[in-house]
C-alpha cells in the first residue's frame, strides 16, 4: 500500500513539475509568456522593458514598477511556504508509519499554495493590462504579433 501511495504521489509531483515547465515562456514576445516562476512577473517587467516602444508614460512606468514589486514581495513569502509544505510533504512521505489523511492534507495545501501564487500573478498581470490604453495595447499586440492578452496564442 505504502508503494502504491508513494508511486501516485511522486507521479502527481512529477505532473506538477512537467506541467509548470510548459507554462514557462517559450520565444516570441520575451517575458511576456504565462510562467509560474515565483518572483517573475514577466507580464508586467515586459512592459516596463518596451515602455518606449509601445508609449507609456512615466507615470505607467512607474505604477508597473510598484506593481512588479509588490508581486515580487508576495510571491516570495509565497514561494518560501511553498518550498516548505512541499519539505514537510516529502518527510512525510519518508515515515515508515505515513497517515495518507495527513498526507492528502498537505497535498491540498501544497496545492492551494500554488493556486494562489499563479492567481497573484494573473492579478498583477490584469491590474498591469488595464493601464494601459486601447492604443498602447495596440502596439503591444503589434510587438508580440498580433496577441494582446495574458495567455500565449
Amino acid at each position: 500500500m505504502r508503494k502504491i501511495l508513494f508511486a501516485g504521489l511522486t507521479m502527481v509531483a512529477v505532473l506538477a513539475l512537467v506541467s509548470v515547465s510548459f507554462a514557462q515562456p517559450r520565444g516570441g514576445f520575451p517575458g511576456a509568456g504565462f510562467g509560474l516562476a515565483v518572483g517573475q512577473p514577466g507580464y508586467v517587467n515586459a512592459l516596463i522593458r518596451f515602455a518606449n516602444n509601445i508609449g507609456l508614460t512615466a507615470d505607467q512606468v512607474a505604477k508597473l514598477k510598484s506593481i512588479a514589486s509588490s508581486f515580487e514581495k508576495e510571491s516570495a513569502k509565497a514561494g518560501a511556504d511553498l518550498r516548505v509544505a512541499n519539505v514537510e510533504l516529502r518527510e512525510m512521505l519518508d515515515r515508515k508509519d505515513a497517515n495518507i489523511a495527513d498526507i492528502e492534507a498537505k497535498v491540498k495545501q501544497v496545492e492551494s499554495l500554488e493556486s494562489s501564487l499563479m492567481l497573484s500573478m494573473i492579478k498583477a498581470q490584469i491590474e498591469a493590462r488595464n493601464l494601459l490604453t486601447d492604443e498602447q495595447l495596440n502596439k503591444l499586440g503589434s510587438l508580440r504579433g498580433g496577441r494582446i492578452g495574458l495567455r500565449r496564442g
